[in-house]
């Protein structure tokens, strides 16, 4: 779809968020999020926030504004129909699912996703949040996985869930503080309440993206889940102390709006 304001916000007017996400679908990926050169140089590209702001904002017409703006046809990635491993038993589907996010292989990765997804999508949410609490709270997995059971919740949905896994796939992990978390118990409201002590701080970029590890901690009971809590304490500490902090563009602060109470 070309880049047409007035097309666009009518094609999301007449068939929805979940429809202008699927259509958009191929222009919304990106073929790398990470790349180095032999000189040494890193290039890092940011999250598409289309996914985002089709769960999180509610205005249609500024929704409608994003995807104009963040659909790249230079980017645009073909997204063929995903095939099933309809034989494979649901514990093995989440044991390689979970490894093939972290290897970075999107193929692989899509096609047990999916499989998972068809055979119990709560399990399916369940490991991609564990996943994202694992990562880096900067990585944002963990908004990208909350806006996806928002937006397609129990209905399978190929090109969105194409899209997630791509994000989660192609963005390199960093487990380096999960690896040196210490175990730490807390309640989840009381975390929650930690993070909003300071109200003035809630529209940061590092709030974001622990806020939302916040919101995803509390979703599930998941294995080793006092070092996932003992790092998102961390976390906090660190977010608490530091003196600059990143501000937020338009459309994070009104997903921050949808998602504080």
């Amino acid at each position: 779809m070309e880049k047409d304001y007035e097309k666009i916000k009518e094609y999301l007017h007449l068939n929805g968020r979940r429809a202008a996400i699927e259509i958009l679908g191929e222009y919304l990926d990106k073929r790398a999020y990470f790349t180095i050169n032999a000189s040494g140089e890193i290039k890092r590209k940011e999250m598409n926030y289309a996914i985002p702001a089709a769960a999180f904002i509610e205005d249609e017409s500024f929704l409608a504004e994003v995807l104009t703006e963040l659909h790249d046809p230079k980017e645009r990635t073909k997204i063929d129909k995903i095939e099933r491993y309809s034989n494979v038993q649901l514990e093995e589907l989440k044991e390689k699912f979970f490894k093939l996010l972290a290897n970075g292989n999107v193929d692989f990765a899509k096609r047990y996703g999916k499989e998972l997804f068809l055979k119990n999508s709560d399990e399916f949410y369940k490991m991609l949040f564990h996943y994202s609490l694992m990562d880096s709270s900067s990585s944002l997995k963990a908004l990208m996985a909350l806006a996806m059971k928002k937006l397609t919740g129990s209905e399978y949905n190929e090109k969105i869930l194409y899209l997630v896994i791509s994000y989660f796939a192609k963005v390199k992990p960093d487990f380096y503080d999960y690896e040196n978390a210490e175990a730490e118990s807390a309640d989840k409201n009381e975390i929650i309440n930690l993070a909003l002590k300071n109200r003035e701080q809630i529209y940061t970029r590092e709030f974001l993206n622990l806020y939302s590890c916040i919101l995803v901690l509390k979703e599930y009971s998941y294995p080793r889940k006092e070092f996932l809590t003992g790092k998102i304490l961390k976390e906090l500490e660190y977010f608490t102390q530091k003196a600059e902090k990143k501000p937020l563009t338009e459309i994070e602060r009104r997903i921050v709006d949808s998602l504080v109470p």
